[in-house]
């Protein structure tokens, strides 16, 4: 049985372990007409008795059948479901990730994009997330559907949004992009890294919020200023060598 007060990660990894079987919906009725008559026999009896169904069977398929002959029981999609569980979670820290307040809109885009990029980076970095996308990519062959929304609620928005920033500095003229959508793709993927896959794959330790920060402004500097070195680092280094 699933109950539904599980956490957005374990419900993902309930809904994985139940598609090896059969999911049913039904309606608990607690009292019911339960009885500990048979005392705690088994799992058939426990799940029966918490149902507050009236049962004989000694055994788990015994219940199932049992189940399925009552009107208001009905069979689950396990890939419905996924994607049902998949917008919740991913829409709700997509939201949060992305909300900018009008003041941080005024900001100018280098200080705007450093704060969109430390949120993203927090974001990606939540355990529930992590989970979702890790069975994004594990059952991609299987539930195809779950794992374009997990995409379609989770990249796709931060792509569009930092499409639009991007386009209105390139208004403003303070940038010069040919495509502003692939120069937020881009963004993004120097967000990611390999420190998202590596998190996903749980090959290493979650950043902290300041290596977290630190990256967000290096992918920054990066994107806006390439990888050549500011005016005031040649002066110094040629002080040096002087």
């Amino acid at each position: 049985m699933m109950v539904t007060i599980l956490p957005p990660a374990d419900a993902v990894r309930f809904l994985r372990w139940g598609a090896t079987g059969d999911i049913l919906r039904v309606r608990e009725a607690v009292p019911g007409k339960a009885s500990q008559l048979r005392g705690w026999s088994n799992c058939a009896v426990l799940s029966a008795f918490l149902l507050g169904r009236p049962s004989w069977t000694w055994t788990p398929h015994g219940l199932y059948r049992q189940l399925l002959r009552e009107r208001s029981t009905r069979r689950e999609n396990v890939q419905h479901l996924l994607v049902d569980q998949f917008t919740k979670v991913v829409s709700h820290y997509s939201s949060n990730a992305l909300s900018v307040s009008a003041d941080q809109l005024s900001l100018p885009l280098r200080e705007l994009l450093i704060i969109i990029g430390r949120n993203l980076l927090e974001t990606m970095m939540t355990p529930p997330l992590l989970e979702v996308c890790y069975t994004a990519i594990l059952e991609a062959d299987r539930y195809p559907d779950a794992t374009q929304a997990y995409a379609q609620h989770g990249p796709t928005p931060a792509i569009a949004v930092l499409t639009k920033i991007l386009a209105q500095a390139k208004q403003a003229g303070e940038i010069d992009l040919a495509d502003c959508e692939a120069g937020a793709r881009q963004f993004l993927g120097m967000l990611h890294g390999n420190v998202h896959l590596e998190a996903v794959l749980q090959l290493g330790e979650i950043p902290t919020l300041s290596e977290i920060d630190k990256r967000a402004r290096t992918a920054v500097k990066v994107f806006l200023d390439g990888a050549e070195p500011d005016e005031t680092s040649i002066l110094a280094r040629g002080t040096l060598t002087a």
